[in-house]
């Protein structure tokens, strides 16, 4: 291993302590992002059981971020059994608590009968809800919808510029997932507005924010292997 790799490993090792300890102190923050940690593997083994635990803390003083995350582990069955009650249950309560996204997770919900009965109203309301906060520069909220846009969905529908438009505000505030799905749609040959140009200039911003994708995305961009937008 050379110096820089033990330098490397050395600044995760003491970034992952310091988190750690400021969760044992009871700060929500932290402890939903040592979830995230626990639940991604990063700077730490992957162990589902532990991220629940930490979500379930950071959740019970208040952290919206962390309510929203037993949400989508309930809803994918991340650590869990799936279970849509449960996980309506929790975006309805982070989305109480101003979560944004949540918003959205709740109108597929809503729209699909999933966790509780169908209703096109309860859809449209929790799809208004989003659209404000993303309106009003929530820039998770955007990327969100930039990527619910690029999926085809009964929901939402397919619309490639919205979801440009909403990718793009949030790109524009470094938020490196909406860099590198953008950079994505714009290496897409099948849009109308597609550009290498933009592709490569919005996946290397990705790249310096820290997405691993994007930096084979941008290795291949042009070489005949299609980027894959992170959804």
């Amino acid at each position: 291993m050379d110096v820089i790799s033990i330098m490397c490993a050395q600044s995760a090792e003491d970034y992952f302590e310091k988190i750690e300890s400021l969760a044992e102190d009871g700060n929500a923050a932290a402890q939903c992002g040592l979830g995230t940690m626990y639940i991604n593997g990063t700077f730490v083994d992957k162990d589902e059981d532990k991220a629940m635990e930490w979500f379930l803390r950071a959740s019970g003083q208040g952290s919206a971020e962390a309510a929203s995350k037993l949400g989508i582990a309930y809803y994918c069955g991340i650590g869990t059994e799936i279970d849509y009650g449960e996980a309506f249950r929790w975006f309805s309560l982070a989305s109480d608590r101003g979560h944004g996204p949540s918003d959205i997770y709740l109108a597929w919900m809503y729209a699909n009968g999933q966790g509780t009965q169908r209703n096109a109203a309860g859809a449209m309301f929790h799809l208004f809800r989003a659209l404000e906060a993303a309106d009003s520069g929530d820039v998770s909220t955007q990327t969100h919808l930039g990527h619910i846009y690029m999926m085809e969905n009964d929901v939402f529908g397919r619309d490639v510029e919205k979801a440009s438009c909403y990718l793009t505000l949030a790109a524009l505030q470094e938020d490196p997932d909406a860099q590198y799905s953008l950079g994505t749609l714009y290496a897409d040959g099948s849009w109308e507005r597609h550009s290498i140009h933009k592709a490569r200039m919005w996946l290397g911003r990705a790249v310096s924010n820290g997405c691993k994708e994007a930096e084979y995305a941008l290795a291949t961009l042009g070489h005949g292997t299609p980027a894959t937008p992170r959804l």
